[in-house]
């Protein structure tokens, strides 16, 4: 639609439009991909689902620029939007199929311990955008590198992305989801400060590659542990309520974080970043707790593994 229409109201009124396609197909396509999983493989069929994205954020980057010197922007957007019409009638031709036993009650929570993880997500979340928001800024304006080479660190931090997402699963259906969103969250903090000390520009992409891997692990495990202890009937709205959020945070986060660095600078809001992940470790802790106490599932025991 881009290519048809003229004027900055027309092009809003599309990016809206936009916005409300990709919110709604992220809270589905998640619970889908989790309930059809294979038994066993859910959490590697969920980090595989999670990388693609990621996937697709790094071949558009390398040639969206490309494409718009050669051929222009509106039939970039058209080249690029072309895969989705046939991806949209590929899900139009989907049949649900029958949700496995063993997502049904096994694991129920109370509903209360669930939000509570997915505000603890939001939090987390506003790091994560002051990060993939300054990342560029911090490559020319910190390490004093070439424009050409500023959008390497994102690139690097999606990169990290993928290789957690599916190394995370990797580990297997069988290992407690929680321990990995406690140690990924935890393991954050330290890289967060990493990047506001330490300065040279091989050590900084490095640890951006390894705050995307943890994020990356963070969010399978996340959505690994709300596929398990939803059920058929709010399983969809959790997701929805958790994507919520994190708009919530990408709204909120960018422009807060681009006002505290007038005040004291990209690096001191880098070292103010880790502050929600020390709010959302307490959230997560909490509620590893109440696991451990054998009182966050109801009437099962404990996950020990």
């Amino acid at each position: 639609s881009f290519i048809l229409v003229e004027g900055i109201n027309s092009i809003v009124t599309l990016l809206i439009l936009l916005a409300i396609g990709v919110s709604t197909f992220h809270p589905l396509a998640t619970t889908m991909v989790g309930e059809e999983a294979s038994t066993g493989k859910r959490m590697l069929q969920l980090g595989i689902f999670e990388s693609g994205g990621a996937i697709g954020i790094i071949l558009v980057t390398f040639i969206f620029g490309f494409m718009v010197e050669k051929i222009g922007w509106q039939k970039t957007c058209f080249f690029i939007a072309l895969p989705g019409f046939f991806i949209a009638l590929g899900f139009l031709k989907f049949k649900k199929l029958k949700i496995t036993s063993e997502l049904e009650g096994t694991k129920e929570v109370d509903i209360r311990y669930i939000f509570l993880v997915l505000f603890a997500r939001g939090i987390s979340f506003c790091c994560v955008w002051a990060i993939l928001s300054y990342s560029a800024i911090y490559a020319t304006d910190i390490l004093h590198l070439h424009l050409i080479y500023s959008s390497w660190y994102l690139t690097f931090i999606f990169v990290g992305y993928i290789i957690g997402s599916i190394g995370t699963g990797y580990l297997g259906d069988q290992i407690n989801p929680l321990k990995v969103i406690l140690l990924t969250n935890l393991l954050m903090i330290p890289l967060v400060f990493g990047v506001s000390y330490i300065l040279n520009p091989l050590i900084s992409g490095f640890l951006f590659m390894l705050f995307g891997v943890f994020f990356g692990g963070l969010i399978v495990s996340q959505n690994f542990w709300l596929i398990t202890v939803s059920n058929s009937s709010n399983r969809s709205k959790v997701f929805g309520a958790g994507f919520f959020l994190e708009g919530v945070s990408a709204t909120l986060a960018p422009y807060l974080y681009g006002w505290l660095a007038d005040q004291i600078g990209l690096l001191g809001i880098f070292r103010w970043a880790t502050l929600p992940l020390v709010i959302a470790l307490a959230f997560y802790s909490f509620i590893f707790y109440l696991n451990y106490q054998k009182i966050l599932y109801k009437g099962i025991q404990a996950i020990d593994n």
